[in-house]
């Protein structure tokens, strides 16, 4: 920290924020410096490298709030992340296996397979845009929980995906696409099955 005029906080001080307005209300979310509100900054200590854990406030409180606060991930869950090679995937994969679930990550590569694999991921699927029929066919009473950090454009998909009382979480949109077109909630969205989001603002 440069300086907290009217905080606690002292000059060169180590504190943390994620979220919050940044990039938004206020400019300054990838900046080398940016003035934030005292109240949303946390002290932290850490002999981490400058470069490394200024990923990982905004990375880990997106994977844990995702799986926790809106997927209510439980030990013993399976959990399908679309986009297992994104930040978020791998950080959702190893916090999730931590917690007891069994992990299955999607890339659109197979040459990443092995790297997920590497990193949490129990199974791994090779995402053409349509996979319903696969997981279904490793998996036939269905996925418990589905972290959706592509977008819109296969959410239909891997709804089908779900068993009874299965949730899915939209959370990132790196397909770049934000609406669905013709939507239609009881054809699209299976019975018992739930559809939520994360946002960490």
């Amino acid at each position: 920290m440069a300086e907290a005029p009217g905080s606690d906080y002292e000059a060169g001080q180590t504190v943390a924020t994620a979220m919050g307005g940044m990039g938004r209300q206020f400019d300054g979310s990838y900046a080398e410096f940016t003035c934030v509100p005292a109240n949303q900054i946390l002290p932290i200590d850490s002999t981490l490298d400058y470069s490394v854990l200024g990923a990982l406030p905004e990375m880990i409180q997106t994977a844990w709030g995702s799986l926790h606060r809106s997927l209510q991930l439980e030990p013993g869950h399976t959990l399908l992340i679309r986009g297992g090679t994104t930040s978020v995937g791998l950080a959702a994969a190893i916090l999730a296996k931590k917690y007891g679930a069994t992990v299955i990550a999607t890339t659109r590569k197979p040459e990443r397979i092995q790297f997920l694999k590497d990193n949490a991921a129990d199974h791994v699927f090779v995402d053409s845009g349509s996979i319903a029929e696969d997981v279904r066919r490793e998996f036939p009473a269905g996925v418990d929980r589905v972290l959706e950090l592509v977008g819109t454009t296969t959410l239909l998909d891997f709804l089908k995906t779900l068993s009874d009382h299965g949730i899915v979480c939209m959370t990132g949109m790196v397909g770049n696409e934000w609406l669905l077109d013709n939507f239609s909630p009881m054809d699209a969205i299976p019975t018992s099955v739930k559809l939520t989001t994360y946002s960490g603002g």
